[in-house]
Formats: C-alpha cells, structure tokens, sequence
C-alpha cells in the first residue's frame, strides 16, 4: 500500500514502504525532474567523467527529441538534459523487453550524439553521455557498471573521449554488496525511509519519490500501465506456448509420417500401416 508505515526495533522507528519506488519510470522521471540536485548526484557517481561537476550546475531539461541537426525518428528519452557543456541522457528500463536492447541504446546514443553537434558545418560538439539503468542482467559477467566507447580495438587508440555509453544493472547491486553507498541503495529497496540521513539531496528526492507515491492519480496511471503490461505479457506467453504445442504436434506427425514411408517402402500393406500409424487410408495412399 502507498505510504505504508510500520514499526521497527521494538516500535522506535517509523519506515515509509512506497508501491512504486525509484526504478519505475515515471517516478524515476518525475522525481528527478522535480529534484535536478538528484540528477546531478546520480551523474556524478556513474559517469566517472563527469564526477567534479558542479553539484549547484545550472540544468536544462530538454523535451524535444532531438535539438539540433537532423531529426532522427522518433526516439524519447526518459530524462535528457544539459549540464554545464554536458548532454546527459538518463534511461530507466527495469524489464527486458522483446527486442534487442543493445540496438535501442545504440539508437538513442546516435540521437543524442546527432543533438550533441551544433548547426553548420564546424562539426563542433558537446560531451554527450548516455547512462541506462537496468532492471535485469543484460550481460553474462559480474560487473554492475559498464562503459563503452569507441576506440581501436588493436591499439586502444579512442576515437575521442566524450561520448560513451554507460549501463548500471541494479539488478546485480545485491549480489555485489553495492548496496552499502545510498545512492546504490537508492534502486533496490521499498522502504525509502532507509535513504534518509546526512544527505540533503537524497532526503530531497525521497521527499519527491513519498509525494509522487502519495499521489492518487499518479499512481492510479502506473497501476493501469502495469496492468496493461501484465495483459500484454500474458497474451505474448499464451501465444508462445501455443506455438510450443504446435510445433510439438507438428514434429510427432512428421515422425509418423516417416515411419509409414519406411513401412510402405518394405512392402508392408496399407491396412497394417493403417494399424501401426493411425493414419488414414487416402494419407497413406499419398505418400
């Protein structure tokens, strides 16, 4: 239930369980838009490049999909915003989805690269970093945190150093005792009561993520999203499953349909493969 209070250690502490804590989307969105501090702080702890930045920089949420250059189709980003000379995008994705994940952020890392260059042909551009957090294991090996960019694979030359890809799968924190930083916490615990301290930023963006779950009519929009995500999920099992048994069935009759070949080959009649497949007269008779 939202806002769900209980008691802890012998009832001399209060914890907030949220519904929908930080790894939703929208409260993802909401929250962090609503607390830029709380952007900032999460691009300074992954992206190493960007981890002097200025915790009172001045931001810019863009809403366009794509502000400079050519207009690439269709990509919206969660977050996408501009910090000092930096073009940040911030992707939640908690599920995996029934696509190749790698393709979509190379995708968004293109649009966001294309919006990184300025108009004319100086070919002058900002840092752009594009930062996904996953909310499951989207690469075999125990790192949480990966960094791509271009480089030479021989030579380890870069092609240049301000334009990467970074993934944080939230999913391994746990396994990984990561949890122990706040910030890391931040993405795998309900209980938003344990972010609260010394940090006035994230008792910031708590007080957003406590607000947004408050919100009857926000919720009420994830709740009816989530619905349609499970209906959807169910419908594409069904269909899998379906497709399963008709493949099954399929194979068992090509496996009957070979052994009433190999029997009308050895000169068996067609009343006795009648008996051993259970195939009809005129089925056997064509083949």
């Amino acid at each position: 239930m939202s806002g769900e209070k209980r008691l802890k250690n012998g009832g001399d502490f209060m914890s907030d369980i949220v519904k929908y804590n930080f790894t939703y989307d929208m409260v993802f969105k909401s929250a962090l838009t609503k607390c830029p501090k709380g952007a900032i702080k999460l691009i300074k702890e992954f992206v190493p490049d960007l981890k002097d930045i200025d915790i009172n920089e001045k931001v810019d949420f863009l809403d366009k999909e794509n502000i400079i250059g050519l207009d690439i189709q269709g990509t919206v980003f969660d977050i996408n915003l501009q910090i000092a000379t930096n073009l940040v995008e911030l992707e939640m994705q908690k599920q995996d989805m029934p696509y190749v994940m790698q393709n979509r952020m190379l995708k968004y890392f293109v649009d966001i690269t294309n919006n990184s260059f300025e108009k004319g042909g100086t070919y002058k551009h900002q840092a752009c970093y594009s930062l996904w957090f996953l909310g499951f294991k989207l690469f075999k090996d125990d790192n949480a945190i990966h960094i791509f960019e271009m480089y030479d694979k021989d030579t380890n030359v870069k092609l240049v150093d301000d334009a990467k890809i970074i993934t944080v799968e939230f999913v391994k924190f746990k396994e990984l005792d990561y949890n122990n930083n706040i910030w890391y916490k931040l993405f795998v615990t309900d209980d938003i009561s344990l972010l609260k301290g010394d940090d006035p930023i994230m008792n910031e963006l708590v007080d957003e993520i406590k607000n947004l779950n408050n919100d009857k009519e926000f919720v009420l929009r994830i709740d009816a999203r989530e619905r349609a995500l499970r209906e959807q999920n169910a419908r594409l099992e069904a269909a899998e499953e379906k497709g399963i048994e008709k493949g099954i069935e399929q194979g068992e009759r090509n496996k009957v349909i070979e052994i009433a070949k190999n029997a009308k080959s050895i000169g068996l009649s067609c009343e006795q493969i009648i008996k051993l497949t259970g195939l009809s007269k005129e089925e056997i008779e064509s083949l």
